[in-house]
């Protein structure tokens, strides 16, 4: 491929519009976890479960996005004239461009790395809260079943009876 400013251009749009969709992507999952937060806490299964259908068709939506702007990135590396089948940091791509779209990059890639932040800590916060609720789930279940963990022993009636001791000493004399 020949580099030419208006080849740059183009792959640089290119690469900005497939960030803003990953931005979209993004957006919409925090919404997401945060509505789920939301019905964790209030117990709400039956929403829950939906929530989860909907986060599912959104995850395919920024996989779907991280490829197309992988593939931007790879144009972008071959507009420039780098060899686009090395993996090459957009840092380093950046450092290539000119003033105005370095700024603009820089911009795109603080705005997705400050919300792939933010999602990691709602999710982390909503994975907390499913596991109070589980075992707190599991405590009501203990109490009112009795502990799972219980050992039932099976004693042969026929056995001759056998006098534990509660300890190792023997105070017989």
């Amino acid at each position: 491929m020949i580099t030419t400013p208006q080849n740059i251009i183009q792959a640089f749009g290119q690469l900005i519009q497939t960030m803003v969709q990953c931005r979209d992507v993004y957006l919409q999952l925090i919404e997401a976890a945060e509505k789920k937060q939301k019905l964790i806490m209030a117990g709400n299964i039956n929403e829950l479960g939906s929530l989860v259908k909907v986060e599912n068709v959104l995850l395919a939506k920024f996989d779907e996005s991280e490829r197309s702007m992988r593939h931007a990135v790879s144009n972008l590396q071959q507009a420039l004239g780098m060899n686009a089948e090395e993996q090459v940091p957009l840092t380093e791509i950046r450092l290539l461009l000119e003033a105005e779209q370095q700024e603009k990059l820089l911009h795109m890639q603080q705005q997705l790395s400050h919300m792939a932040k933010r999602l990691q800590v709602i999710t982390e916060n909503n994975q907390l809260l499913m596991k109070q609720d589980l075992a707190m789930i599991h405590d009501m279940l203990d109490s009112v079943l009795g502990s799972g963990e219980t050992d039932y022993i099976y004693d042969n009636p026929k056995a001759e009876y056998q006098a534990k001791r509660p300890s190792g000493i023997d105070y017989r004399t």
